[in-house]
């Protein structure tokens, strides 16, 4: 029960935080992809929960998958944030964005399918879908740590500190966010 009301605390504050922040300026492209981020935390956070407390393998599965899809939403939009951080305005049509958006579409419709995870038997049996998934994570994640690193190297001024702010709260992220359960 008291996992239930700080699951529920927190993605209520977290979910508030991210909806202030795109009230305040709606049109930024750094305010609509954080609140895309905030999705994936939220939903990644809630179907961990679920995940946990099934009473089947077969619905264990089912939000194994979602807790996947929600990962890899949550890697795209933290790869797009760093890359856009702190701009408002940003050409997201460029021809390399489009290209990580259609690969992030059709890995997140994978991770949610049985191609990612076949079965559940004590923990998920991978499938072929994880020949998408792994590239998209590593790229996003590690990519986006590694543009991170080289943008705060460059930045000068107000752009460094809230670069290093980013870098902070990417770190205090995925600190958090450690094994989400047992069987994965």
């Amino acid at each position: 029960m008291i996992e239930l009301i700080a699951l529920i605390i927190g993605a209520t504050i977290t979910s508030l935080i991210a909806l202030i922040v795109f009230a305040k300026n709606n049109r930024s492209i750094t305010n609509r992809i954080f609140l895309i981020l905030t999705v994936g935390l939220v939903g990644w956070s809630l179907t961990t929960y679920l995940s946990l407390h099934t009473s089947t393998d077969i619905q264990t599965l089912f939000w194994i998958r979602w807790i996947m899809f929600f990962v890899v939403l949550q890697n795209t939009s933290l790869f797009l944030l760093i890359r856009v951080f702190p701009a408002s305005q940003f050409n997201m049509l460029q021809k390399k964005y489009i290209i990580v958006i259609i690969y992030s579409i059709i890995t997140a419709i994978v991770a949610a399918s049985p191609f990612l995870f076949i079965d559940f038997k004590v923990s998920p049996i991978p499938g072929p879908g994880m020949a998408i998934f792994i590239p998209h994570a590593l790229v996003s994640v590690v990519g986006g740590l590694t543009l991170l690193m080289m943008r705060i190297r460059k930045a000068r001024g107000l752009e460094k500190t809230q670069l290093q702010y980013l870098s902070a709260a990417t770190i205090l992220m995925f600190t958090f966010q450690t094994k989400p359960a047992s069987y994965l």
